[in-house]
């Protein structure tokens, strides 16, 4: 299966609402995570961006599946397949 890496950042600086929705943030990452959808997940340590791995059939299936993270209305997405 095809390996995606999203190398992110945030529409704005980290704010009360964003930080509202960290919980259900990182229930969404465990549970891609468990699912093996997701394979690693790194933030930068200000938090102002990030990279994370996913498997998937195809980058518009990725896509449609990061519809439902929490904080993606937030996100600037940078979908890279990855090199077997």
């Amino acid at each position: 299966m095809p390996r995606f890496m999203n190398a992110f950042t945030w529409k704005r600086a980290m704010d009360e609402e964003m930080t509202s929705l960290l919980p259900a943030q990182q229930a969404w990452v465990r549970e891609m995570m468990a699912k093996g959808v997701m394979h690693s997940l790194y933030l930068t340590t200000d938090m102002s961006a990030g990279w994370a791995v996913y498997s998937a059939e195809s980058a518009e299936a990725l896509l449609d599946q990061m519809e439902s993270i929490p904080m993606r209305r937030f996100m600037n997405v940078n979908l890279i397949q990855l090199a077997d």
